[in-house]
């Protein structure tokens, strides 16, 4: 028996959903909850402190698509509830849980899948995942060898004019209707064409080239939703990296497409993670200076 099918046996008690902030997040989210008859979902940025004064001594607490950044927070987290179940999928994650508490908690833990995934097949044994959910796992993983990979990049697309929240009705509608779903995909079409000259424009006015850890980089000032935003960049140099200042700290996303390079390793150095192909950090200083 794993520890939701103990919870249910006490359903008046709110259980507690942290999800990281993108679709995979969001879905995973809802999929955790749609098990629980009360609920509250807190949506997480991996730039922003865990909101331990939210956790009550023995609460409920699931946490998925995401990992508690600073040293200690996990020790801190299990001191006010044993009571955890853990959903990632970041090689960085799960690496850095080797040896340490959270290793052992109640989850689903697997590089390769995505959280949304491993959250429906922790949740719902035996059941097939509705196409919503592979579309998700698809994207987020990046593979674009998949035969429904054009699909997922639509969906991807098409769902930015939704409400995809957890306590939305949206991705409720998408599993139980495939309509529901091609209507997204349609919208996507439109949306991707926004998206790409959107994305030509912001190269032309905010993008530049540097040294990275002295790999070759092209980056741009601005928030990006993923490797995308870079168009023909990403293959033409070493990485690309987008970053953004919020007033206290510099938000950096790194990627890259090359077999030899692991931008998850270098965002550790600095405190961060991810994986292979895709990673972040926060910095106090910039460290993309052009030239």
């Amino acid at each position: 028996m794993n520890i939701f099918e103990d919870w249910k046996k006490n359903e008046e008690k709110t259980v507690k959903i942290f999800h990281h902030d993108d679709n995979d997040g969001r879905l995973a989210g809802w999929i955790s909850g749609n098990r629980f008859k009360n609920k509250k979902y807190y949506e997480m940025k991996y730039n922003k402190d865990f909101p331990f004064n939210d956790i009550e001594k023995n609460d409920k607490v699931v946490i998925v698509d995401f990992d508690l950044q600073k040293e200690g927070d996990w020790e801190k987290l299990l001191k006010i509830t044993p009571n955890v179940v853990w959903i990632d999928h970041h090689a960085s994650a799960i690496k850095k849980a080797a040896g340490n508490p959270q290793e052992k908690l109640e989850g689903s833990r697997k590089d390769g899948t995505a959280a949304c995934k491993l959250a429906w097949e922790y949740f719902n044994k035996n059941e097939k995942a509705p196409k919503v959910v592979e579309l998700v796992n698809i994207f987020d993983i990046w593979n674009e060898g998949s035969s429904d990979w054009q699909s997922a990049l639509l969906f991807n697309y098409g769902s930015g004019a939704f409400n995809t929240s957890p306590d939305s009705s949206f991705w409720q509608e998408c599993i139980d209707a495939y309509k529901k779903v091609m209507e997204i995909i349609g919208k996507g079409e439109t949306v991707k064409h926004y998206e790409e000259n959107k994305t030509d424009k912001t190269i032309r006015d905010y993008g530049y080239e540097t040294k990275f850890n002295d790999k070759k980089c092209f980056v741009i000032n601005a928030p990006t939703k993923g490797s995308m935003a870079f168009g023909k960049n990403l293959d033409k140099y070493d990485m690309c990296a987008n970053w953004t200042y919020d007033g206290k700290i510099y938000n950096i996303g790194l990627y890259s497409n090359k077999d030899n390079i692991n931008v998850s390793d270098m965002c550790k150095k600095y405190g961060g993670g991810g994986h292979k192909g895709a990673g972040g950090f926060q910095s106090e200083n910039n460290p993309f200076v052009k030239g």
